[in-house]
């Protein structure tokens, strides 16, 4: 069991380190419109998977990929982030015509 386990960890940390980017997204949740990545942080080019989170956020009609902070790390050592697709605030324009 422990070579399984020892096995599959294997198996994840070498999709990352392959992936462009060093990054995974390992979970997208269309009902909430947030994103999971699995990374190393050593390795990781944060550059690309925040672009990657606001290109999946446009394409879904979203404006903005929100960082949420805090996420402890996956089982394997690896670091994560979430990603919350939002809107862009729009302000409402007053004229003042008296």
């Amino acid at each position: 069991m422990r070579s399984l386990y020892l096995l599959a960890s294997l198996v994840l940390l070498s999709a990352c380190s392959s992936a462009p980017g060093h990054f995974v997204r390992s979970e997208e949740d269309p009902v909430s419109h947030s994103l999971v990545y699995r990374f190393d942080p050593a390795q990781v080019d944060r550059a690309a998977m925040e672009a990657d989170a606001l290109s999946y956020c446009r394409h879904n009609g979203f404006d903005r990929a929100y960082a949420i902070p805090g996420l402890k790390s996956s089982p394997t050592g690896q670091a994560r982030a979430a990603y919350l697709c939002v809107y862009q605030p729009v302000h409402a324009v007053t004229s003042d015509k008296r």
